[in-house]
């Protein structure tokens, strides 16, 4: 496909001003105006180069300037092909509108328009904001209960922000579960401190179980794929990391 002109033009040379990594933005269609405002975002994935994403702040700001929100996302690939990836689409199932794509050797677009792609629960490569833990949690509920699960903005180290998924959980009428007394379908919260990034304890992982002896979670740890695995609230390597709420370490929804 070809973009308007200037889409084209601004797509194009974004791209090839930076080479070694994916570059992206966001194109606005403001009411009244000829022309669109193409706006350059800073690439904030772990990964660039194979990578993007952009922050909540910058596209916050970048919808102020604009006086509206935007009609589609840009990104582009330096190293690989036209065709989306599952992180690709991700991002633009999660956002809600179409992504356009720029292949940098074949000097070709590809646009990909939100259809409710979904992808496995297991196998899901990792991606803040789009497939992670929690977008492992929220999949699971609309898949199995038919629930929405909120979905606040996040990236690394979102946990130093304040206790997101605590705030978003109590808003949406979840209730924290004593300890122990779980069962299918309640989501576990843990507060893992590696190297020292997580001092205040502060909930920063998420797990659903997926089963009725509650020997089994499903989660995705930054690094992995996501996965079912064992779960053992006494014996599981990720015991020493259940979130205490207080004193609670898993929640439930509201009872329909």
């Amino acid at each position: 496909m070809t973009p308007a002109t200037d889409i084209a033009e601004a797509t194009r040379a974004h791209a090839r001003e930076f080479p070694a990594q994916e570059v992206c933005g966001l194109i606005f269609a403001p009411e009244g105006q000829r022309q669109n405002i193409v706006r350059r975002c800073t690439n904030v994935a772990a990964a660039p180069r194979h990578d993007w994403a952009i922050d909540t702040d910058e596209w916050e700001r970048a919808e102020k300037e604009a006086g509206c929100t935007p009609v589609m996302t840009y990104h582009s690939h330096p190293f690989t092909g036209s065709d989306f990836t599952d992180v690709d689409k991700a991002w633009a199932e999660s956002i809600g509108i179409p992504a356009l794509l720029y292949c940098v050797g074949k000097d070709e677009f590809n646009l990909y328009e939100p259809s409710g792609y979904e992808l496995p629960l297991e196998g899901r490569p990792f991606a803040w904001g789009v497939l992670d833990c929690w977008a492992d949690a929220r999949a699971w509920y609309k898949i199995n209960q038919n629930r929405e699960l909120p979905n606040p903005p996040r990236g690394p180290a979102f946990w130093k922000h304040g206790d997101i998924f605590v705030r978003e959980l109590t808003g949406a009428g979840w209730q924290p579960v004593p300890f122990g007394e779980w069962k299918k379908g309640d989501l576990l919260l843990f507060a893992i401190n590696n190297q020292g990034q997580n001092p205040d304890s502060v909930a920063n992982h998420c797990a659903v179980i997926v089963d009725d002896e509650c020997s089994l979670i499903l989660h995705h740890v930054e690094g992995r794929r996501s996965r079912v695995e064992p779960f053992n609230s006494h014996r599981s390597p990720w015991f020493p990391h259940l979130y205490r709420y207080p004193s609670q370490s898993a929640w439930r929804p509201p009872e329909k």
